[in-house]
């Protein structure tokens, strides 16, 4: 037999639990989209080449990003010097591989443009081409690797890509991202891009 008051106890209970989810959704999904505005342009690193994308090996910081992939704020970037400076967008990220690891066989580095439309891809590397070296002859932590992003497809992003090997077997990887500067390149280069018609070729 229930009695009033067990009844008026069930009744709190009741009460209680539904405040508690209505706070929790209207608390959580403000989180949640404001999570997902702040990753900025995804970034990964693919096996295989910009030409032949494999699976993915490594999810890297998105470009831009005000969050990691592990949740962690990204500290906000000082702007200094010159008023006129080129803008560019960052993005760090540590990962457990080391960089030998990812130059002994064909990765890539890929910058996409959005979470919503990950089809689209913005930059593109192969990883490879001139290693930094403090010491020649002797890979040592602190070494970096340059890796040129080229535009893909109507891309207006070009970027660079610096791998750097840490203790440990770890490397880094910083993506320095900017718009618009694909029509300041030569109408056609080694590598076999092609810039729009109105193309000047780039001093130095």
């Amino acid at each position: 037999m229930i009695t009033r008051y067990s009844q008026r106890s069930l009744l709190r209970t009741l009460f209680a639990l539904t405040i508690t989810s209505a706070l929790a959704v209207t608390i959580g999904l403000p989180r949640v989209a404001l999570a997902h505005e702040a990753d900025g342009h995804p970034a990964r690193i693919h096996e295989g080449s910009c030409e032949a994308l494999g699976r993915v090996t490594d999810k890297l910081t998105g470009v831009g990003a005000e969050i990691n992939p592990e949740g962690t704020p990204v500290p906000a970037v000082d702007v200094v010097g010159a008023e006129n400076a080129i803008p560019v967008t960052l993005s760090a990220s540590t990962l457990e591989t080391a960089m030998a690891e990812l130059v002994d066989s064909p990765h890539a580095i890929v910058v996409y443009e959005s979470d919503e439309a990950m089809d689209r891809v913005l930059v593109c590397g192969d990883v490879g081409g001139a290693l930094m070296m403090q010491m020649p002859g002797m890979p040592m932590p602190g070494d970096e690797l340059a890796i040129w992003l080229s535009p893909q497809g109507a891309s207006a992003y070009t970027g660079l890509a610096l791998l750097r090997s840490e203790v440990g077997g770890t490397s880094t990887v910083t993506i320095i991202l900017a718009e618009g500067l694909s029509r300041g390149l030569p109408e056609s280069s080694e590598h076999g891009h092609e810039a729009t018609p109105d193309a000047s070729p780039v001093a130095g």
